[in-house]
């Protein structure tokens, strides 16, 4: 699995994350919509949120680190 170098959180958030969005789609939570958002492990004042696809497609590439109601850090 590729993983964004970009962002300084472990590999296991991100893996978690991935993980929670093909959860959510497996048990019917989600369809082709929806997503699921962490904390940065080390910076409070951001989160992590996948780039727009369906959960179901989301890898760890695709992870993106967001100030609160800001717009991307990393593209």
């Amino acid at each position: 699995m590729k993983v964004n170098t970009m962002l300084n959180v472990s590999k296991a958030l991100l893996d978690d994350l991935v993980s929670a969005n093909h959860i959510l789609v497996n048990e019917g939570v989600f369809d082709g919509f929806g997503h699921v958002s962490v904390r940065h492990e080390s910076r409070p004042d951001r989160f992590l949120i996948s780039r727009s696809l369906p959960p179901s497609m989301v890898q760890a590439q695709d992870i993106l680190e967001h100030l609160q109601a800001e717009l991307p850090l990393v593209t």
